[in-house]
């Protein structure tokens, strides 16, 4: 359990080491995108892509490593823990039935200018799947905390 500085029981950041795993990276995936939600690509083994609208999160993406003479780039990904995900900043906006509440489960979001590793509340039909939890809303509602089951 970590506590904030005010004393604050949170779960951000507690990263489970043995649930951390090396993945190929789907093209486009750079070190600016350390932090986002990502999904499999069902078309290369091993290899994750940015989650999109509805896609199940598999976890968040760790670090980015380019290996230039390989041609190709890999990442660490965390699949369990408490995890910080940036919200679909067009959820509040557009579609308020799409932000996360504590107890919501959390899917990919795309956002209006098509970027993807966003989350968002997920649909009735994802809840049965997905596994990650909200367990805290930060920055009035544009992050979350999601807990990895």
């Amino acid at each position: 359990m970590a506590l904030t500085p005010i004393g604050k029981v949170s779960l951000n950041g507690l990263i489970d080491e043995v649930a951390q795993f090396t993945f190929n990276l789907a093209a486009g995936i750079t070190a600016s995108d350390v932090g986002k939600a990502v999904t499999l690509d069902a078309t290369a083994a091993n290899t994750v892509k940015l989650a999109g609208d509805a896609d199940l999160i598999l976890g968040r993406l760790e670090v980015v490593e380019v290996r230039t003479q390989e041609g190709t780039a890999v990442g660490t990904i965390s699949v369990r823990g408490g995890m910080k995900f940036a919200v679909n900043p067009n959820a509040t906006a557009s579609s308020p039935d799409e932000t996360p509440a504590p107890g919501d489960y959390i899917s990919g979001a795309t956002n209006n200018a098509s970027a993807k590793g966003f989350v968002q509340k997920a649909s009735t039909g994802n809840t049965v799947v997905t596994r990650w939890v909200v367990v805290e809303v930060l920055d009035a509602g544009a992050n979350v905390i999601a807990l990895g089951l």
